[in-house]
Formats: C-alpha cells, sequence, structure tokens
C-alpha cells in the first residue's frame, strides 16, 4: 500500500560517513548509516534504493530531497549533493540544504541546551569550523574556520559548547557540553526541513578551499 503524503528523503555524505533517512508527515520510517567513505562514490545511489525498498516505496513517491551543504570534505560533499540534485531533477522536486553546523545546533536544542552557544567541527590540518548561535529566532554569527590553538579567543566565556567531537569540546572551558552523534544527521535534516529554519540552496558551502585546486593554463598565468 502506497503513502498518501509524499516522503521527503535525507542525504548527507559531508562528513566522510554516509547518512540516509526516509520521512512522512513529520516521521522518520526508515534510515541507514554507512561508515566506510571507500564506498560512497560507488554505493551511495544503492544505499538510497535499498532505503525506499525497506519501505516499501519508490522514487516516485519522493516530494522533496534535503541535503547536506557542508562544510565537510570536499569528495563526500560533493557526492551527497550530486545525488540529491540528480534525484531532485529527475523527479522534478524541492532540493533544500542545511549546513553541518545547522544540524549540529538543531540536534542540541533538542536536547536542551538553549542559546548562545558556539558549534565546533574539526575541519583537518589542526582547524575548526566554528559558529555561533545567539538568542531569537534563526539568529547567529556566519560560519568561520580558526585554528585550533587560538580557538578559545573566539569563544565567548558564557557560550555553551555542541560540537561533534568530544575531544574537541573538552579542550575549551564551558558550562555545558553537548557531543553529536554524526550517524544521526539525516534524521536530524528530516526535522530540519519542517522547522522554522530557512533551508538554503542545494549548493556546497565551502568554508575551506578544497586541497586540490586546479592549474591555470600557462598562458592565463602570463
Amino acid at each position: 500500500m502506497h503513502a498518501t503524503h509524499p516522503y521527503t528523503l535525507a542525504i548527507d555524505t559531508a562528513l566522510g560517513c554516509t547518512s540516509l533517512a526516509l520521512g512522512r508527515d513529520g516521521v522518520c520510517v526508515a534510515h541507514r548509516y554507512e561508515e566506510d567513505r571507500q564506498l560512497q562514490a560507488s554505493h551511495t545511489n544503492a544505499w538510497i534504493e535499498a532505503l525506499l525498498e525497506q519501505q516499501q516505496t519508490h522514487y516516485q513517491e519522493l516530494g522533496r530531497i534535503i541535503t547536506n551543504v557542508g562544510p565537510g570534505g570536499f569528495t563526500g560533499l560533493r557526492i551527497g549533493l550530486a545525488a540529491a540534485r540528480a534525484i531532485g531533477h529527475a523527479l522534478n522536486i524541492p532540493v533544500l540544504g542545511f549546513t553541518t553546523l545547522d544540524i549540529i545546533a538543531y540536534a542540541a536544542e533538542n536536547q536542551g541546551m538553549t542559546r548562545p552557544f558556539t558549534t565546533l567541527l574539526p575541519a583537518g590540518r589542526k582547524e575548526v569550523f566554528i559558529q555561533r548561535f545567539q538568542p531569537g529566532s534563526d539568529t547567529h554569527t556566519p560560519a568561520s574556520m580558526v585554528k585550533k590553538e587560538t580557538l578559545s579567543e573566539h569563544i565567548a566565556p558564557s557560550d555553551k559548547i555542541a560540537t561533534s567531537q568530544k575531544e574537541l569540546g573538552e579542550s575549551i572551558v564551558h558550562d555545558e557540553l553537548y557531543i553529536h552523534d554524526v550517524s544521526s544527521n539525516a534524521q536530524q535534516l528530516l526535522l530540519l526541513a519542517d522547522s522554522d529554519i530557512s533551508p538554503r540552496q542545494p549548493s556546497p558551502l565551502y568554508i575551506k578551499p578544497p586541497d586540490a585546486v586546479p592549474q591555470q593554463p600557462l598562458t592565463e598565468r602570463r
């Protein structure tokens, strides 16, 4: 028997792992988590199809796609966005985006953490993505990237900390600490899609430039 209302598919591949979820009428009805980043490029579409089969539904019953737009790893981020946009284009349905820091912040608030708090996400190379969420509806500073050794300089003493890495959170003096489980990112995307938080276009958020940058042609370097 088919659903009377369209399903929402959530896709997150931004952090190396793959988190997928299927929701309907505000409820997550199926989810899948895969840790192997080496299989993302070749298996993400198959994992999505398996998730649909688990719920005995198909692509035509999807009403929208929600995806993580970053920050995160360049390759993983592109895999999820490509899958989301391809499905959305094929079915002519909306594709909406939220950031990794949005996900962590929303999960923290659902666990009872009140603003102001600062979200932290490892960026590699001893750097950290950071964003402060202030009191008031949908009010926050722009996301940025700072050196790990200067992190404490960018956090207000009264702020609580929300992060995906326990060691990172414990390195800062704080009154309250929330550790987010990234395996639930797709489920959090479903909740964000039905919240008052404004979604973004499904385009990658690059706070950190990619490690590999194409060389300019010789004629352009002259």
